[in-house]
Parts: C-alpha cells; structure tokens; sequence
C-alpha cells in the first residue's frame, strides 16, 4: 500500500510538471512564431539574399500560424491532456524540417533547439524519441533540400571533374527540381557522387554534434529526472506522514471532552494546543452522578506521537479506574499500576485528578507531581495548597495524599500545564508562575469563555511569534453552587442572527418560567441591544457576540448579558433626548436605549480586555 502511494504520488507529481512543461513550450512556441516574422520581413526586403522566394512567401505564413496554435489549446486548457507533449514536439520538429529543406543554410540550429527542448520534460524516453525523430527528419530534409530548397553550394556545387579551364563549373547551375536530378544524375555518373558525400559530410558530422548535445542533455535529463522522482517520494511520504497525523489528532480529539460545559451547578471550558499536531497534554471531566463532577488534566513525558499514545492510554486508564467512593489518591495509585505495566520507553506523566460534590461544594483533590492549580473567586487569585506527589508511570510504586478544599458558590479552579508557564518569548524569557497568577488576579472576565480567550492571548502576545515549544493546556471550572439556570452561547455578528439571538433568550426564558411580560421586555432589549451591536460596533465580519442567561429565583432576578469586542461603546454615557413630535433621539441608538433602561431594573456597562460587557437585570 505504501509503494502505491508513492507510485500515485511520483505520477501525480511528473503529471503536473508535464502540464508546466507544456504550458511553457506553447510560449516558445509563440516566440518561435515572431522569430519567423521577423524573417519573413527581412526576406520580403531582400535584406537575405534568396535565389528563389516563393517558397519562403508560401511555407513561412503557414509556419508562423501553426506556431500560433498551441496558444489556442492552452486556452482552452487542452496542454493538460496527454497528448500534447507529443503534438507540441511533432509541430516544432515540422516546422524545422520544413524550414530545413527550404533554406538549408540557415536552419540547421534548429535541431539541436529542438533535442534541448524535449528534454524539459525531464523523461529520458520522450528525448530519446525526439532525438531518433530527428536525426530522421534531417537527413530526409537534407536530400529534400537538394531538390527543392534554396540553393545551396554545399550541397549542389560539382567536384573538379566537372570544372571548365576557366574555373567555371561545366555546365550552369540547376534550379528546377527535374534540373537538379539530371545535374545530380549526371555528376555520378561522371563520378561524382553527391547524395554520399551529403551523407558522410553534410548529414554524418551534423548528426555527431547533435548526439553529443543529446547525450549531454538527456544525462542531465535523467539526473533531473531521478532528483524529481526522489523529491516526488519524498513529499509522498510527508503527505502520507501528514495524513497519519492528521488521523492521530483526528483519534486524540475524539477522546476528549467537550471544550465547554455548563449546567446549572458548575461551568467548564478546556483547550488542548499541542506544540505538534499531537501531543502529550490532556484533560478530561465527567460526570459519575447528578452530584459529582471529576476533572482531571495531565502533562506526558515528550513529545508527538509517542507522547500522544501514552496520553491515550493514560486518560482511558482514568475512567476504567475510577468509582464512586474511591479517594483520589487510591484512582491515581490503580492508573500508576494499568499505564507502569508494559512501559518499556520509560514515559511518566504528572496529573492533577479532583473529584466535586456539587450539593456541597467539597472538593477532594490529589496531586501527582504537577503544576499547583489557581484558586480565585471575588478578585482574590493564589496557588492552591497542595503537595506536589509522585508522577505516574515512572515507577511501579506510587505514594500521593488526599487533600480537600470547600468551594463557595462562584469560586474558581484553573488547571494547566507547564505549557502555559514555560512559555517563551521571543528573547528567551519564560512566561511564569508570577505572571500568570497577576493575570488571573487582574482578570474580570464575565465568562470562563472569554477567560480562557484573554489567556490565550496574553500568552501569544507574550511569546511575540516565537515559535511553541510546548503543549499549551487549561481547564477552568466554576462552581456555581445552587444557581438555578444558567446558559451562555455565542452568535455571529450579522442582522442575520438576531433571530437566532431571540429565539436562545426565549427558549431558556420558558424553560425557566418567567412570566410572559418579563420575556417580552427582554426580547425587546435583546433586540435592541444585539441590533446596536452590530450596526454601530464596527465588529468584523468573523466576530462574536456572547450571550448569557442567568436565572436566580433565590434572589429573585433574571438577567443577560452582552459580550463584543466592538468599539468602546458605553450607552450610559450620554443622555437619550427625545426630539420633536416624531420621538427621534440625538444620537444613534438613543430611544432604543432609553427604552431598555425604562424597562430594567438595572443596567450596567463596563469596558475589559477590549470587550464591551453589558449587563440587564430584572427583578422577579
């Protein structure tokens, strides 16, 4: 299967540098054309001297327009058939045959032109074709040329035999055709035998100088040739190489979950960025019941492949380890045993596996000598406590300790890898454990979404176009304690999707029971607001606008929320006036704003990392 590949590969590869090879030999066909036209100007001139113009004014037009006809086939996308190769050489090597018995004087170049030509395609066996062609055509043009070309001494002139004492020749020279062949006739049987004097003189020394020019052509011909099939091997095995690794991320994606999750007790949102197309980081979390999430992220010892099997059987060997009732140490202690049995390579990878109880906030968590977690909820950011454990795999017996932390509604975790701290700028420098914990600080994100986007940012801008020398990992998760609804999706900056944006708030707004006329004030601000977004933000075409529904009974409120990376835009800062009897406001979007903060309880707008966040509530 493999040589197949190859095979189709090579072919496809020589196939296309056929298809160039024609497409310029229908240019130097063109150019050979207005050569001809040049000529054609000089001889209508008499700026050659030509016994006989009659045959150039009736062969040279017909010629001159043949060349002219592989430029049609190019556009018509004909050079791409098989054939052309040998129409395109077949109409060249006519053409100098042609030229060769008219004016034999002047156009032996043309052969050697032609053996340098069919060697373009770099195949051996078409240039030994052409080559055989014309050594053919030439000798035929040559004793055609005695009868019907310009006059040529070389060929035409009488030996000595046949010179007067005056150093005339004996009788005048022949121009017609059957002149010729009785002179000719006449000189051999005087002795003097013309036709093999051509051969040996004229045909023979012309031969050996084009069949150097093609053994030192088709030598190069065939190392080209070689270089190219090399190359053609070689970018087939890249592509299937390619192929299999597109196939291997393909199988690694498919292993792990969903990048985002929410419900009403806890918000998730991961991303996998391998250094290669695969790597060794991982993350996974599910759900062993209604009132437990497990989350788990880990880094594998190297790099692609390799590293990418061992993460495959590492994360697999997590579900078939874990129950109900197990501490994380002891789920961590059975992967040790399944991923250090049969691991020849020597491959390890630290985890870091915590298991919520989402009634009670309570979170048992066990470290496996990975990165420290960070804690932060209410502006408040620091490392979690916990020690840093043994890796797993590395030996076969592993001794890690439980530990626990009590969530409080709306705390967050962010797990990661050692991708994300060791990530270098473009003079060396590493991101960090300082900068990262400054940034989770800083951050007033509305969204683990737009969380995780400002991460990746800030590392990509930090690194500054260095080149990624490690997988970059994270996994968020916000426990959202007893909120009852919560829902987030993001929508297209199109008038197209406003549609959309209300059908989502409507549907969730039944699905929490609120009242007909709290929906239909936020339909109308939705409509409102996303419309501004759109007409006034100034968004890009591939942007988004991130909608939140969050629905508290217990406070009794019901509020959404706006996120676009628009234009700076805060429509508390201007006042919205009324103008005239018609109602039009002062500035664009005015009434409309006016209205939705008549109808909310509470509008509140607010500028982070370049986005604009606008948030409604209404009281229940």
């Amino acid at each position: 299967m493999k040589k197949k590949y190859q095979d189709e590969h090579t072919r496809e590869t020589f196939s296309k540098n056929e298809v160039e090879a024609n497409r310029q030999m229908c240019f130097i066909c063109a150019a050979a054309a207005g050569a001809l036209t040049l000529g054609f100007i000089f001889y209508a001139f008499r700026l050659f001297p030509l016994r006989s113009y009659l045959p150039v004014y009736i062969a040279l037009p017909i010629l001159i327009v043949s060349l002219l006809a592989p430029l049609i086939l190019l556009k018509l996308k004909l050079h791409e058939r098989i054939w052309f190769k040998y129409f395109v050489l077949a109409l060249i090597l006519t053409v100098v045959g042609v030229m060769n018995t008219l004016l034999p004087k002047h156009t032996l170049l043309g052969y050697a032109l032609l053996i340098l030509l069919s060697n373009h395609y770099y195949n051996p066996k078409t240039g030994r074709l052409i080559f055989g062609c014309t050594l053919l055509t030439m000798l035929l043009c040559l004793y055609g040329g005695m009868f019907f070309g310009e006059y040529d001494d070389n060929l035409l002139t009488a030996g000595r035999a046949l010179i007067n004492e005056q150093g005339e020749p004996y009788i005048d020279q022949p121009d017609g055709m059957i002149e010729r062949y009785k002179f000719l006739h006449e000189l051999l049987l005087k002795g003097e035998n013309r036709y093999l004097k051509v051969f040996i003189y004229y045909f023979f020394s012309r031969g050996l100088i084009l069949t150097l020019i093609f053994v030192a052509s088709n030598a190069l011909s065939i190392r080209t040739h070689r270089l190219l099939e090399n190359e053609a091997v070689s970018q087939s095995e890249k592509a299937r190489i390619t192929t299999e690794l597109s196939v291997a991320e393909e199988i690694q994606r498919t292993v792990l979950p969903s990048a985002t999750f929410q419900n009403k007790n806890v918000e998730i949102y991961a991303q996998l960025r391998p250094a290669r197309a695969v790597g060794g980081d991982f993350y996974d979390y599910w759900f062993p019941d209604e009132n437990h999430v497990a989350i788990l992220i880990g880094d594998v010892s190297g790099k692609g492949v390799p590293a990418a099997m061992f993460m495959m059987k590492t994360i697999t060997s997590f579900r078939a380890s874990f129950r109900l009732g197990l501490k994380p140490s002891q789920v961590l202690c059975k992967v040790n045993d399944l991923i250090f049995a049969g691991n020849d390579a020597s491959m390890f990878a630290t985890c870091f596996f915590g298991v919520l109880n989402i009634e009670t906030g309570v979170f048992d968590y066990c470290n496996a000598g990975h990165n420290r977690p960070i804690h932060f909820n209410s502006g408040k950011a620091d490392y979690l406590s916990c020690r840093p454990g043994m890796i797993l795999g590395g030996v076969e017996t592993v001794f890690l300790q439980d530990e626990t932390l009590k969530l409080e509604r709306d705390d967050c975790l962010l797990l990661y890898t050692d991708g994300v701290t060791e990530a270098l700028s473009a003079s060396g420098e590493l991101y960090g454990e300082k900068r990262l914990l400054d940034f989770v600080h800083g951050s007033k994100h509305i969204t683990l979404t737009e969380f995780g986007h400002d991460l990746e940012d800030g590392i990509s801008e930090f690194a500054a176009g260095a080149e990624q020398s490690d997988d970059i990992t994270y996994l968020c998760m916000t426990y959202q304690g007893d909120m009852t609804y919560f829902r987030e999706k993001s929508f297209p900056t199109t008038n197209e999707a406003t549609q959309e944006v209300r059908s989502f708030v409507e549907e969730n707004a039944k699905k929490a029971n609120l009242s007909p006329d709290i929906l239909s004030n936020f339909l109308i601000a939705t409509d409102e607001i996303f419309s501004n977004i759109v007409k006034y933000g100034q968004v890009t075409l591939d942007s988004e606008v991130h909608v939140r529904c969050i629905f508290k009974p217990d406070k009794k409120t019901a509020s959404l929320t706006f996120i676009d990376r628009g234009i700076p835009f805060d429509p508390m800062s201007y006042q919205a006036k009324l103008m005239g009897e018609r109602g039009e406001s002062a500035e664009p979007g005015g009434l409309g704003w006016f209205m939705v903060r008549k109808m909310m309880d509470e509008v509140v707008y607010h500028r982070t990392n370049g986005k604009n966040v606008v948030s409604i509530t209404k009281r229940l």
